[in-house]
């Protein structure tokens, strides 16, 4: 069940999305992505080829017994009223690929995948067997030893990031998108120009969003959690309450005052939650966090200001905090009744100093 607290306004909002579903890996092999993560959100998630799965990373499989990390299985989609939807999208972004090969005389690559962090995604046996057929019949496979598949990266690409793209718009949580970097973000919400209504916010916290260190203990995290509950929940408001006065605004302007705002509540915020951090003993590195938000108000406002006006706007900042505005493909990947906050997160560390608390 999500939580919920009310803001000044009454308003309620939702405190940082309950589970977080890292791309485009199995296992998290960023050590502090995975803290941060662990801190921030309630649950973590990854695309795990079956149940019998027994390659996981030792933290994971920690958080797992904690009941912290919970495994996405392709079988659930496959098995629900979502799988012919599933394959469908599939199929049309393998043939916008196969045109752009057609008209650029681009040669087809085949990759024998072993890593464990991909060779289960086009296991023969995790693939739908219509699916696997249609594969087959392009010659896109080659069948090896055990029921490996050889096929080409673009294609390996194309088939990991629909298969996420289904678990977070399916899932019944309140599931986001997690990477580590922004390349990956953009596998599953790329660039759409061409659609205005597709315009959302670009929200970066810069260089001030607290990330335990590397050698920081999970149980340590988790004990932090509990202990300080209150206060890691209202340092987490503050963010989620920018997300969702963003969502709610209906022009650029007003996104500007709910952000001037943030910056000015934000310094007596974090100096409060790092007293907090500093009494826990939990050592942090200053990083960064980047998340999108949906604009419901754009494409009336786009039609009567038009694209120029938007883009005086596009690097303007305060201080620790950048506002972008960006069309990119959404609407079919998250689901619309998640769009009141952040649908997709990049964490990254960007300074090695401690904070000095």
């Amino acid at each position: 069940m999500l939580k919920y607290q009310k803001n000044n306004m009454y308003e309620r909002v939702k405190i940082m999305s309950q589970t977080i579903l890292y791309y485009p890996y199995i296992n998290i092999k960023n050590e502090q992505w995975i803290r941060n993560a662990l801190l921030y959100w309630d649950n973590i998630s990854s695309i795990v080829p079956h149940t019998h799965y027994d390659e996981l990373s030792p933290e994971l499989l920690y958080l797992k017994e904690k009941e912290i990390y919970t495994p996405i299985y392709p079988k659930d989609l496959f098995d629900s009223d979502f799988s012919n939807e599933f394959k469908k999208s599939f199929i049309r972004k393998l043939e916008h690929y196969e045109e752009s090969i057609e008209s650029n005389d681009t040669i087809i690559r085949k990759k024998t995948i072993k890593s464990p962090e991909l060779s289960n995604w086009i296991h023969q046996a995790k693939i739908p067997s219509d699916l696997y057929k249609f594969l087959n019949d392009k010659k896109y496979i080659n069948n090896l030893a055990d029921g490996w598949l050889e096929l080409d990266d673009k294609i390996i690409n194309i088939y990991m990031r629909t298969l996420a793209e289904y678990c977070i718009k399916t899932s019944e949580n309140d599931m986001v998108l997690g990477t580590s970097n922004k390349p990956n973000q953009n596998e599953i919400f790329e660039q759409n120009h061409k659609d205005i209504k597709s315009t959302c916010c670009e929200l970066k916290l810069i260089d001030c969003f607290p990330q335990p260190l590397i050698d920081t203990s999970l149980d340590d995290i988790i004990k932090f959690k509990i202990q300080r509950k209150d206060e890691l929940e209202a340092f987490k408001e503050k963010i989620k309450e920018l997300e969702n006065n963003i969502y709610r605004a209906n022009s650029i302007e007003e996104i500007k005052h709910h952000e001037t705002n943030f910056v000015e509540n934000w310094k007596s915020c974090k100096k409060d939650y790092y007293k907090v951090l500093r009494e826990a003993k939990i050592k942090c590195v200053l990083g960064n966090l980047s998340t999108l938000i949906a604009l419901p108000f754009v494409k009336d406002a786009l039609n009567a200001i038009g694209l120029d006006p938007l883009a005086e706007y596009i690097q303007n900042g305060v201080g620790l905090l950048n506002v972008v505005f960006n069309s990119i493909n959404y609407t079919n990947i998250v689901n619309s009744k998640k769009y009141d906050s952040g649908f997709a997160y990049i964490i990254e560390a960007s300074k090695d100093e401690l904070i000095k608390l």
